[in-house]
């Protein structure tokens, strides 16, 4: 959907929930002073509403972009076996620096414990003794939301 799209759609939710908000306090308010309070809480119901929503549109806009811009877009996302283990992997390629990254998920003998893995460096160590396949691949979704998330921001710096 195009920039704009997302504008006006956002944009007439907004006014529309700011709408039936503004006819939620009307009906609120007494038979007697509907008449003053009605075309006010109608128009600020309106605008408020609109604003909000072209406040969402500019931050799904911005967040867009930023998926755009890493390469997390085309993210794959494969699961395999090292030994009896199951590792879940993540990888993009970073269209700034045409370099490849990913995000590994494994359980570790050594550690006895769930391992995240980004670029080859150790990120977090999950303390949890679980090594079940459906496990693995929801600790992988979380934390790959929490790293993503982190590289957005311009917390976690990626090659």
């Amino acid at each position: 959907m195009s920039k704009i799209g997302i504008v006006i759609i956002c944009g007439v939710i907004g006014a529309l929930i700011g709408l039936f908000m503004a006819t939620g306090a009307i009906n609120q308010t007494k038979k007697s002073e509907r008449g003053a309070f009605s075309p006010i809480a109608l128009v600020a119901g309106l605008a408020i509403g609109a604003l909000g929503g072209l406040f969402l549109a500019n931050t799904l806009i911005q967040d867009d972009n930023a998926v755009k811009k890493f390469g997390f877009d085309k993210m794959e996302t494969f699961e395999t076996k090292s030994g009896r283990k199951w590792v879940v992997e993540t990888k993009w390629v970073n269209p700034l620096t045409g370099n490849t990254n990913s995000i590994e998920t494994r359980f570790s003998e050594a550690h006895r414990s769930v391992i995240i893995f980004l670029n080859s460096n150790l990120q977090i160590d999950h303390e949890s003794t679980s090594d079940a396949k459906d496990f693995i691949y929801k600790v992988h979704l979380n934390t790959r939301y929490e790293l993503i998330k982190k590289i957005k921001a311009g917390e976690l710096e990626i090659i």
